[in-house]
């Protein structure tokens, strides 16, 4: 977010009064005039709900819509939450809504799976969930078990929520806070961001692993339960303004003729590249992983897109892969905290990106992630 402007949940607790307009997005056209020596202008079409709506995006058919959640592979299809506020633009909370996709091209919406404000902690905000299948939580073996920011303001600040389905993500029943802020309580910061967690099992140290990003850093903790986290480390950075939606995941480094040179860390969040010249957007580190520390080759940030648009990135491994290091995959949020509420749509606000594909190589010797289209999204431009 551009902190010049209010941050992203003041945002979402302010928003009134945006009218939607209309405008023409991907996949929409417009028939072309008729041939001749001298034809006529080509007559402006009249904007249709339809043509106002992506043709190859998930958008809500109705209400907001912002952060994905990253998907899980359950039951041979994959199961994508997104934050979706039903009430925008007069009321504000956001709730966890799934989608379920074979091919992550096409999506099916399946309602929501855990609604706002049911609990004294507030609503429902960004983060991960998992499949436990060893039953480290004591909620039975394969529960999904989801943690997410909430508000927490009894408590003093944003804290993390622990949610568990024992129905594949179709629904989630509360277990407890697991995380309070460690700033609770601080006045003199006007937002007190602890927010996102990401989790994961760190195989080497048998235990999991969570960034989640903090007030001027994206630390690290880890559990033996998913309820009870222990801090590790952090990564201080103060120059990339509000860090959010943090990701730490393992890639293979290849050579531009594709052999491998080694396994490498991603450290990935949304970020604020004013100072450097950049916008809004996804930040990346590549670096090293020993279970505890993160750390980055180099300080100084790369930038996944080029574009103010790619926001909230949430990276998942293909589980039907081979070799489950070659790629990663990622969608994001297509859409600014700047002109967030001012996007001209027809009966819904906001939508995702297309599933990309990231491979991690060297170019001219930097390791770089290399983003494109799932080979599926193909086939959707082709017809």
């Amino acid at each position: 977010m551009n902190e010049t402007s209010m941050s992203r949940r003041a945002a979402l607790a302010m928003i009134a009064g945006a009218m939607p307009a209309t405008l023409f997005l991907h996949g929409c056209s417009s028939s072309s005039g008729s041939g001749g020596s001298n034809p006529s202008p080509t007559p402006t079409p009249t904007p249709t709900p339809t043509q106002a709506r992506p043709a190859y995006h998930l958008t809500p058919a109705s209400g907001w819509v912002n952060d994905p959640v990253r998907p899980l592979w359950m039951g041979g299809i994959w199961n994508l939450w997104v934050l979706w506020n039903r009430d925008f633009p007069t009321g504000n909370g956001t709730a966890w809504r799934r989608y379920t996709s074979s091919d992550l091209v096409n999506w099916t919406d399946q309602g929501v799976s855990i609604p706002k404000y049911t609990k004294a902690y507030g609503d429902v905000w960004g983060g991960s969930s998992v499949v436990d299948t060893n039953n480290t939580a004591g909620y039975g073996a394969g529960a999904v078990i989801a943690l997410m920011t909430m508000p927490c303001n009894s408590l003093g600040g944003q804290g993390s929520g622990l949610w568990y389905s024992t129905n594949a993500g179709q629904s989630f029943q509360f277990g407890s806070i697991v995380q309070t802020n460690p700033l609770a309580g601080n006045t003199a910061i006007a937002d007190l961001v602890f927010r996102d967690p990401c989790i994961f099992w760190h195989a080497p140290k048998s235990r999991w692993v969570m960034s989640i990003a903090e007030v001027g850093k994206l630390s690290v903790y880890s559990s033996a339960d998913l309820k009870n986290w222990v801090y590790e480390s952090a990564m201080a950075r103060t120059d990339l303004g509000t860090l959010e939606c943090p990701h730490l995941f393992p890639l293979h480094l290849y050579n531009p003729d594709g052999t491998t040179i080694e396994d490498k860390w991603v450290l990935l969040c949304g970020a604020n590249g004013t100072s450097q010249g950049f916008t809004t957007g996804t930040a990346y580190w590549v670096g090293t992983f020993d279970g505890i520390t993160f750390t980055p080759d180099t300080s100084m940030p790369q930038w996944l897109d080029a574009g103010p648009d790619f926001y909230a990135t949430t990276v998942f491994a293909d589980a039907n892969a081979p070799d489950s290091l070659a790629y990663a995959f990622a969608i994001a949020w297509e859409n600014n905290w700047d002109y967030a509420t001012a996007m001209p749509t027809s009966g819904y606000f906001g939508q995702l990106s297309i599933v990309r594909q990231l491979r991690l190589q060297t170019v001219n010797g930097n390791p770089m992630l290399l983003s494109m289209p799932i080979a599926g999204q193909n086939a959707a431009y082709q017809s």
